[in-house]
C-alpha cells in the first residue's frame, strides 16, 4: 500500500511540501549528473579526489599540531600561566621551525632563567595483536608535567623508565581504554603491541584530556631520543620544546638568556646551527595564533574550493 502524502505546511514560517519539493529537484538533478559524469571520466574523477584529499590532509595536520602542540599544553600547563612559555626554532629567513633534539638538550642544561624547560614530539603507532591492526596518535614527552593533568588509572612513566633501554610502558588514553580494551579497571599490567614492539601498560588519562581527537596515547620521549639519527644536529624531528621560567624572572630575560644559549650553538656547530635562533611565545597568546591558523586554513580552504570548482566547471562546459 503506499501512502500519499497531500501537501500541507509543515514549518512555522509555512513552508510547503510543494515549495520544497521545488527547490529539492533540482539538487537531485545536479547530483545525479554529477555521479554519472565522474562515472564516465574515472581519470578526471581522481584527480578532484587528489585534490581534496590533499586539502583535507593539509587541515587536519595543521588544527592537530595546532591543537596538540600549542593549545592543549597551554590548557593544561598549571596554575601559574604567565611564566610558561612555549620555544620554536627560527631559521636564517625568520621562519619557525622545530629544534633539534640535541638543541632541546643544550636549553635544557644551560638555561639558569628556566625552572622548567621539557620536550614533547607528536607521532604515530600502529596497534597489532588484537582483532585487526589499528592506527593511534602518539605524544611523547619528556616529562609527564608537560601533559598537566593527573591520570585517571594508574600512574605515568617513572624517571628509571625514561632512559634508553629502559623497558617500555605506555600510558592509554580514555578513547583506547573504553573502545579497545572495554574499559577494564584491572588493565593495568596488559599489554600492548605498538609498532611491532611490546609496551606495558601503567595508567590511563582522564576523559577531559583530548589533545588530539580520537586513540591516542602517551609514551617516554628518551628511549625513543637515544637513536643516532636522533642526536644529529641535522635532524629537526618535529620536538617542541615547553619552558616554564623561575619565579621573578620576566619574559624578556628568560628569552634574552635562550636566545643567548642558541648563538654560542651557532657558534659552537657552524655547520648545522648557523643562522638558528629561537622564538619564545608565552602561552596565554596561543588562543591568538590559534585563531590566525584558522585564517590561514580557511583561506587554504577557499583555494582547494576554486580548484576543485573550477575542474568541476570545464567538465560542466563539455555536457
Amino acid at each position: 500500500m503506499t501512502t500519499v502524502i497531500q501537501p500541507t505546511r509543515i514549518f512555522n514560517r509555512g513552508v510547503s511540501i510543494e515549495c520544497m519539493s521545488q527547490l529539492v529537484d533540482p539538487l537531485f538533478q545536479e547530483i545525479r549528473y554529477s555521479i554519472r559524469s565522474l562515472a564516465r571520466s574515472p581519470a578526471f574523477t581522481l584527480s578532484v579526489m587528489a585534490v581534496l584529499a590533499l586539502g583535507i590532509g593539509a587541515n587536519t595536520a595543521i588544527f592537530s599540531v595546532v591543537n596538540a602542540v600549542l593549545i592543549a599544553p597551554a590548557k593544561n600547563a598549571g596554575a601559574d600561566p604567565e611564566h610558561q612559555y612555549i620555544v620554536f626554532g627560527k631559521d636564517s629567513q625568520g621562519r619557525r621551525t622545530t629544534l633539534s633534539y640535541p638543541d632541546y638538550r643544550e636549553l635544557k642544561t644551560q638555561c639558569r632563567s628556566c625552572e622548567e624547560v621539557e620536550a614533547y614530539r607528536l607521532t604515530d603507532f600502529t596497534v597489532t595483536g588484537r582483532e585487526e591492526p589499528f592506527r593511534v596518535d602518539g605524544l611523547m614527552t619528556s616529562s609527564p608535567s608537560v601533559l598537566g593533568v593527573k591520570p585517571f588509572l594508574g600512574r605515568f612513566y617513572s624517571q628509571d623508565e625514561n632512559k634508553p633501554g629502559a623497558a617500555p610502558v605506555v600510558t592509554l588514553n580514555y578513547q583506547v581504554w573504553q573502545k579497545r580494551f572495554s574499559a577494564d579497571p584491572h588493565v593495568i599490567g596488559r599489554n600492548i603491541i605498538l609498532n611491532d614492539r611490546s609496551y606495558t601498560i601503567i595508567g590511563v588519562l582522564p576523559s577531559d584530556f583530548d589533545p588530539l581527537p580520537g586513540e591516542q596515547v602517551h609514551v617516554p620521549l628518551e628511549p625513543w631520543a637515544a637513536s643516532p639519527r636522533v642526536q644529529d644536529r641535522h635532524n629537526h624531528e618535529g620536538v617542541g620544546v615547553s619552558v616554564r621560567s623561575r619565579p621573578g624572572v620576566s619574559y624578556e630575560q628568560a628569552r634574552t638568556e635562550l636566545e643567548a644559549i642558541m648563538a654560542r650553538l651557532a657558534v659552537q656547530y657552524p655547520e648545522t646551527n648557523a643562522g638558528l635562533g629561537l622564538t619564545m611565545t608565552p602561552i596565554l597568546e596561543l588562543q591568538t595564533i590559534r585563531y590566525r591558523t584558522t585564517q590561514k586554513a580557511a583561506a587554504y580552504h577557499s583555494v582547494r574550493q576554486a580548484i576543485t570548482g573550477s575542474m568541476l566547471e570545464a567538465r560542466r562546459a563539455g555536457r
